[in-house]
């Protein structure tokens, strides 16, 4: 089994043009350590504001385009870590764990949603997944 830990999980927010990233503010609220968030943006001139705005976050060049940045993202790191890609204007998540009964999860955490989520993803043979915003809470 692999070592399924919380404090190992990455958090990639990738980004453009949006200066406000909204979503390290939820991380924060749930206690995230700033050392596993990583933002990823398209080129040089995007570096410098980010970092000029967040300078204690790691800020990494990446490409242009969502889709290849997430591609970007899934080679940037190692086929042993666990990701998971948050968009940029996260404000608050609701969550539940799919299954075949569809029960929603028993503790409303961050950590215990990410973690449940991924013990769903290796049981599937998958290990990167992502959150993003809808206003479906369902």
């Amino acid at each position: 089994m692999l070592n399924l830990r919380f404090q190992n999980i990455r958090f990639v927010i990738p980004t453009y043009k949006r200066y406000d990233v909204k979503t390290l503010e939820l991380l924060k609220s749930h206690s995230v350590d700033i050392k596993q968030i990583y933002l990823f943006v398209a080129d040089n001139i995007e570096y410098e504001i980010y970092k000029n705005k967040y300078p204690e976050y790691k800020i990494i060049i990446g490409v242009l385009g969502l889709a290849n940045q997430r591609n970007f993202i899934c080679n940037y790191f190692r086929e042993e870590d666990f990701i998971i890609s948050m968009d940029d204007d996260l404000t608050k998540f609701n969550s539940y764990l799919l299954t075949e009964t569809q029960i929603a999860l028993k503790h409303n955490t961050l950590q215990c949603m990410i973690l449940n989520g991924f013990k769903r993803c290796i049981e599937l043979k998958a290990f990167i997944f992502g959150v993003s915003q809808t206003d479906n809470e369902f």
